[in-house]
């Protein structure tokens, strides 16, 4: 599932790089490399992914002047999609 708010990022091409994220995760996991996080540097911003231990991925564009963003908030909100799977009953 993706969602996005801003005309840059048409939710076909978030759709197609989520993929690629998953895709990327899995070789990660095959080659027994723990879930984290990743971070791709474009030429107007950055992309923060993070993947869960069940397997699901957070992916989050942001503008690529880190000093234009919330950081805190940002680690808040990892943070709190980290939070969510260990809430959920199994």
């Amino acid at each position: 599932m993706s969602k996005t708010w801003g005309d840059a990022f048409p939710e076909i091409a978030m759709e197609n790089t989520l993929r690629c994220i998953a895709d990327l995760f899995q070789v990660l996991q095959l080659n027994r490399i723990p879930p984290g996080r990743v971070r791709w540097v474009y030429q107007g911003g950055l992309l923060h992914c993070e993947r869960r231990a069940d397997g699901v991925c957070l992916g989050i564009f942001t503008p690529r002047d880190v000093n234009s963003i919330d950081q805190r908030g940002l680690e808040r909100f990892f943070a709190e999609f980290q939070a969510v799977a260990r809430a959920a009953p199994l």
